[in-house]
């Protein structure tokens, strides 16, 4: 899958190329019945209706079926690999009528009507070469849609918009492929897979969305986020790497199969958390308990025993109220080890900090964070390329009591909006190098943002910086 941007590191997966046609550039609704294909039949499993020249397509399997068993000893042969033997031709008969089908339908059709030309297959073979160990060499067709897919995302940018029956016919063939890939995911793997290889489904569907993704930012339109489903890839995430459910369902509304794949392929990023108890509507992992949660103190500033160097260093409540009545909020900074309050005015520049609570740097008793705490926050902030030292922190600038915490919390979109920059602290973050690629950074900042009990992240206007403070 070159199309779509991965991880560093990461090497694009290689998708086979299943099919000897092309498509034949006529509707893209009605291209099954032209084939010869009743989808109701292939959705039900029932192959053999599916297809109306099953004779003609047994007949260019004949030799394949003699080359299985050429210079064999059939004599010799075992039930068990007589069968085996059988069943590969089979397969194999399948995925190049049946999986050839769908590809070159999902796949060329698609970009047929993205980029209103015919598409042939020869402009999407890559063909690789594999060595074997006795020298031989092996040559295998493999898909390559970058080329394709980035002619697509400069006509959508310089066309699309003005278009607007190009725009309902892409929107349109996206709906078909989408809605048929999702029919397809209700048939069990296995047999699934006997007609469309889990690289080829996968690759179809980041295809659509990545092209819905594109084809949204001029036309306005976009699929509705439950249209999207990646059902086995979302399985093999949530029960063999145990990710939120929560996680996936806002990944899916985010960008479909391509958020989903891209965030699936982070590599050394720890999931965290139990998360057997959360739903799609909520993630309860890093819930904290007000009543016992205890604000923590950096590493070297206290004893086993919590007897700590620092003190607390806390703002007036009733301050934070004042500056809230009148139609401001609250910033600080650190000076000499106290902490500066000023009322947000337009021309402060500031940066917002967003935080895990689940890290220690709550407090949910007072409006207070320990001088430890405060000291490296304010570092970080005079180390954020802004001019000035204030910031913003929930911890400090949120009151503790009604009516002002929710005045506050109503706020928090035109602070966060307002601020030249935004920190986002996690430990789990810290933990890493700030990745070369700003989308990497992006999906980890999203992923801590719906697992954690943290600030509220707005999105930020054009023109803001997001920052890890590492």
């Amino acid at each position: 899958m070159d199309f779509v941007e991965l991880p560093d590191g990461v090497e694009p997966e290689e998708v086979p190329d299943l099919g000897v046609r092309d498509y034949d550039n006529g509707d893209f609704s009605t291209y099954p019945q032209r084939q010869g294909w009743n989808l109701r039949a292939l959705l039900d499993y029932d192959i053999t209706a599916a297809y109306d020249s099953w004779d003609e397509a047994s007949q260019n399997f004949g030799p394949a079926l003699f080359g299985a068993f050429n210079g064999l000893n059939l004599d010799a042969l075992e039930g068990r690999d007589f069968r085996s033997a059988v069943k590969a031709v089979a397969r194999n008969m399948l995925l190049s009528v049946v999986g050839s089908f769908i590809q070159t339908w999902i796949m060329l059709g698609t970009l047929s009507v993205a980029l209103r030309r015919p598409v042939s297959r020869d402009e999407v073979i890559e063909v690789k070469e594999t060595i074997e160990e006795n020298g031989e060499k092996t040559e295998r067709s493999c898909i390559s849609l970058r080329a394709a897919f980035a002619e697509c995302v400069v006509n959508f940018r310089d066309h699309l918009e003005a278009d607007s029956d190009w725009s309902a016919d892409v929107l349109r063939s996206l709906r078909i492929g989408i809605t048929f890939l999702d029919d397809m995911a209700k048939i069990p793997a296995p047999q699934r897979y006997c007609l469309l290889p889990r690289s080829v489904e996968l690759s179809l569907l980041v295809l659509l969305s990545t092209i819905d993704l594109h084809q949204s930012f001029h036309s306005r339109r976009k699929l509705r986020a439950n249209m999207y489903s990646c059902e086995s890839l979302e399985q093999e995430m949530k029960n063999q790497r145990k990710w939120c459910p929560h996680v996936l369902y806002r990944l899916r509304a985010l960008g479909g199969a391509q958020s989903l794949y891209y965030t699936a392929l982070l590599p050394s990023f720890a999931v965290g958390g139990a998360h057997e108890n959360c739903d799609e509507g909520i993630c309860v992992a890093f819930n904290i308990d007000h009543g016992t949660y205890r604000t923590i103190h950096l590493e070297g500033c206290g004893d086993k025993n919590q007897h700590y160097i620092c003190q607390d260093v806390r703002v007036s409540e009733r301050d934070l109220g004042l500056m809230l009545e009148a139609g401001g909020y609250p910033l600080v900074c650190l000076e000499q080890g106290r902490l500066k309050l000023v009322r947000y005015e337009p021309g402060i520049q500031y940066v917002a900090i967003s935080h895990v609570w689940s890290d220690g740097r709550g407090n949910p008793r007072q409006n207070a964070l320990p001088l430890c705490q405060l000291r490296t926050i304010q570092r970080w902030v005079s180390n954020s390329a802004h001019k000035g030292t204030f910031f913003w922190i929930d911890t400090l600038c949120v009151p503790i009591k009604e009516p002002h915490r929710n005045t506050a919390i109503m706020r928090m979109a035109q602070t966060y909006e307002a601020a030249s920059h935004v920190i986002v602290l996690s430990e789990e973050l810290l933990m890493h190098n700030l990745p070369a690629s700003p989308l990497q950074a992006l999906y980890m900042i999203f992923y801590r943002g719906n697992t954690s009990q943290k600030a509220t992240l707005p999105v930020s206007k054009p023109g803001n910086h997001f920052l890890n403070a590492k």
